[in-house]
């Protein structure tokens, strides 16, 4: 889990530095903020269909689904993340990305699958 955290980080670190800035400035580390989403998969914020998904998709790619699964939702979520702040932002980040991402979006779209 640690190790997936860390990899998370590092790509954040790489592709969303003003996001992963914004954390660190709000006081929220990326394993603490993430870790519920590898151990849970999301599963008690989406629909059954979806959640279904995301474990085919977890049992095909394993963790690093979960990975380009929270990076994908945090491009789309930019904005909103850096708009909140402390417990807010804590919150959105653990349900609210999730909750809007699935509702705005397809799950094939989020999982980037053609």
């Amino acid at each position: 889990m640690r190790e997936m955290c860390q990899f998370l980080e590092d790509r954040m670190e790489q592709e969303f530095p003003v996001i992963l800035n914004h954390l660190n400035d709000n006081f929220m580390m990326v394993q603490a903020a993430f870790t519920p989403h590898f151990m849970t998969l999301f599963v008690y914020l989406t629909p059954v269909e979806i959640a279904t998904r995301l474990f085919e998709v977890f049992i095909l790619d394993g963790d690093l689904a979960i990975v380009r699964l929270l990076l994908r939702m945090i491009e789309l979520k930019q904005s909103e993340l850096l708009r909140r702040r402390e417990t807010e932002l804590q919150a959105y980040v653990l349900s609210g990305m999730i909750t809007e991402c699935v509702e705005e979006y397809s799950i094939a779209y989020l999982l980037d699958i053609n």
